[in-house]
């Protein structure tokens, strides 16, 4: 950068901060001298622009400090996490620093407020265990403010629902409704409707399927008429609903209606399910391309939001079994390893709340000391590390193994065609090759002899007289006119063959040829295959064989069959 477009730069920059600085004071200015009740007002009027209400917070902080106003310096932590809300860590800070104020000076409505609040950003970074803490201690705290009361509850049924405590989630989600339907009050709709919600999904999970659907029905008419398009919301959970009572075609019908919403809504944990469940139909009917697809889309979710439901984990098993099926190595192993990022998520999320959590979680007095909590911590840590342990190891012999089976499926293939190339041309060249005397190598026996049972040889050849059961060298002798001695010595030479191999390589040149060329014979089981050629079982048949082509009759039939279905479509 040149000096000069530097200097304009730091008077650029220092006049910027000069303005702000002096807006800064002047808004400051304005702060005096106004009371507590009245900076409340300013903080909630000016939470369009957050900056400012940031700056107000802060103004009554330090003012409540200057004036010790305890109560004052707890509610300006909670207004100052209500400005960084988006930012879970820095949140977090001010939330803790109220709830310390307010256990020091006993101010137990604002400890509910902020263990309440804690306890949702610890739901939303996932962390179920310390949110189950937060919002009992909330419970515990709270004191004639029904609202705040109702939403601890509430966020209590949807952790359950989380948590797979379906009953326990279904009692919450009653006692709300009671609330709602016995309040003085008029009925505020957006609660009624999140109770009406959170009861069709904890009873759908339980299988009461027409409760399910009858709190939906209640819940899509309700909001309906709101113009908002929140009744999508109940057409999702009859989705659901209609998926688990194996109405697949219902199912499909409310989710795809249900998309727009979620997607509208930044509703990606719920978009997720409902992805999976579509993907799941396609399974069912035996569409793999849109299976794959909408499994694929669950997989996108969990990339940008790191967070995954147990339900939806079946996604990554039934893209490896596809990409496995496929025989696509590295799309199998890719899904391989997200699905080990997604076990150490779920393991994290879900297998570290302990059982006497789920037993005592409604109990106000549940308190877990921090040292126990990190205590946990160490030994799920250590646990999970000898679980990675094992699963690397099982990935790292799964992928040999699939090496290896990818290795020989090639090699079978290059077999296969060099099996159908020169299958013809060996027969038609050791025919001719049997009225040849070898010049390479002599035999101390009359040369009248050796053409003699050479001409034998061939006819035996071109009359198929090798596919005779229990044909022995010494029968073979006697139809060549010679002994067994000498027609062996004239296999071994001429052929360059043991009799057995002679033997053997004609009925499996015979069996190649007919499974070419015969469709029936093509049909034929191994073992009929094996007593068609002259071989007195199918074991020693299935060895004849491999050992000549290096591949299994099974697989050469199924491949020949596979050439002739391509010749007929084109």
């Amino acid at each position: 950068m040149n000096k000069l477009k530097q200097s304009r730069i730091t008077v650029f920059y220092f006049v910027l901060n000069s303005v702000l600085l002096y807006s800064q004071k002047k808004h400051t200015d304005t702060l005096k001298n106004k009371s507590f009740n009245e900076l409340k007002t300013i903080f909630y009027n000016s939470l369009d622009d957050i900056n400012t209400a940031r700056d107000v917070a802060r103004f009554t902080l330090e003012l409540a400090k200057e004036k010790r106003n305890t109560r004052a310096i707890s509610n300006s932590y909670i207004r100052i996490y209500g400005t960084y809300f988006e930012e879970n860590e820095i949140g977090k800070i001010y939330l803790d620093s109220s709830i310390i104020n307010s256990e020091k000076f006993n101010h137990n409505d604002l400890l509910a407020e902020a263990y309440f609040l804690r306890g949702n950003v610890f739901y939303r970074i996932g962390d179920d265990e310390k949110a189950s803490e937060d919002f009992l201690n909330a419970k515990k705290f709270v004191t004639d403010n029904k609202e705040l009361y109702y939403r601890i509850i509430y966020n209590i049924g949807i952790l359950k629902l989380d948590l797979g405590k379906n009953q326990e989630a279904l009692e919450v989600f009653k006692e709300c409704y009671n609330i709602e339907q016995n309040s003085e009050d008029n009925l505020i709709l957006d609660d009624y409707l999140e109770t009406l919600y959170g009861l069709s999904i904890a009873y759908t999970n339980l299988k009461l399927n027409d409760s399910a659907s009858k709190y939906s029905k209640i819940g899509y008419e309700l909001s309906k008429p709101l113009n908002d398009l929140s009744h999508f919301k109940f057409t999702y959970s009859e989705g659901n609903n209609q998926f688990s009572r194996g109405n697949y075609r219902a199912s499909k019908d409310s989710l795809y209606k249900s998309l727009n919403y979620l997607k509208k809504n930044g509703d990606l944990q719920n978009l997720a399910i409902a992805y999976f469940y579509l993907g799941s139909i396609y399974k069912v009917q035996g569409v793999k391309n849109k299976m794959i697809d909408y499994f694929k889309k669950v997989d996108s979710i969990f990339e940008k939001t790191n967070y995954i439901y147990p339900e939806t984990r079946p996604s990554y098993e039934y893209l490896i079994k596809f990409y496995e099926n496929k025989n696509d190595l590295k799309k199998q192993l890719f899904y391989i390893k997200k699905l080990l990022v997604v076990d150490s998520i779920l393991h994290k999320r879900y297998r570290n709340i302990s059982d006497n959590i789920y037993i005592s979680f409604d109990k106000a007095n549940l308190i877990q000391e921090k040292n126990i909590i990190e205590d946990k911590f160490k030994k799920s840590k250590s646990n999970f590390l000898i679980k990675n342990i094992i699963y690397v190891t099982l990935i790292i012999i799964f992928c040999i193994l699939l090496v290896f089976y990818y290795r020989r499926n090639a090699i079978y293939k290059e077999k296969f065609k060099e099996l159908m190339k020169s299958e013809e041309t060996k027969n038609h060249k050791e025919a001719n090759s049997i009225n040849t005397v070898n010049e390479k190598r002599k035999l101390d026996l009359d040369e009248k002899l050796v053409s003699s049972v050479l001409e034998n040889l061939n006819e035996f050849e071109q009359n198929y007289g090798f596919l005779e059961k229990g044909l022995t060298v010494k029968l073979l002798s006697e139809k060549c006119n010679t002994n067994s001695k000498y027609l062996s010595k004239i296999i071994n030479t001429y052929k360059e063959k043991t009799f057995r191999n002679y033997i053997n390589h004609l009925r499996i040149d015979y069996a190649v040829h007919k499974i070419k060329t015969d469709k029936i014979f093509r049909n034929y089981t191994i073992a009929a295959i094996a007593d068609s050629v002259g071989f007195s079982n199918s074991e020693s048949y299935a060895k004849a064989f491999y050992k000549k082509t290096g591949i299994h009759t099974s697989y050469f039939v199924k491949k020949v069959k596979g050439v002739e279905n391509h010749e007929k479509n084109n």
